[in-house]
């Protein structure tokens, strides 16, 4: 594993303006510092608003399942500390976001790692679905059965 200014890592774009790309990263810069989201062309057209940052993964080095891994762990468990500024609303400033620094692992573990998240999102919604249907189908007969 390499110890990587995330400069190097990937390309942060602040200007609103730009469309977003297939699978690029959707960071929240205030309130719930750090959130991240993997665009996944849903909609045409679509931009983003000045309070987010938008992350697109050098292809060389870095997997967006990956790099939403670690937002995610920086979010949760550290907080960003150190990075995070605002006495009421907490934000994360571009600039401070470029300053972040990560392990980071060979870039074909961070896609294994891509996949496993992809297989175990795959494997959550069937079972929501499956639970989904199950509420629908037995919930109706509860009232005779009690």
């Amino acid at each position: 594993m390499t110890s990587l200014i995330f400069t190097a890592f990937f390309r942060l774009y602040s200007l609103h303006s730009l469309f977003n790309i297939n699978r690029d990263l959707l960071v929240c810069e205030g309130g719930e510092v750090g959130r991240t989201a993997i665009w996944k062309n849903e909609k045409e057209n679509c931009f983003f608003q000045k309070a987010i940052h938008r992350i697109r993964c050098n292809a060389d080095s870095c997997v967006p399942e990956y790099l939403a891994y670690v937002m995610y762990l920086n979010a949760t468990i550290t907080k960003f500390d150190g990075l995070v500024t605002g006495v009421t609303i907490p934000h994360l400033t571009g600039e401070k976001l470029k300053g972040l620094k990560s392990q980071t692992p060979p870039l074909n573990l961070q896609m294994q790692f891509a996949d496993f998240i992809r297989q175990s999102d795959k494997a959550k919604s069937e079972l929501q679905n499956s639970l989904i249907e199950l509420e629908a189908t037995y919930k109706p007969k509860l009232p005779t059965v009690l």
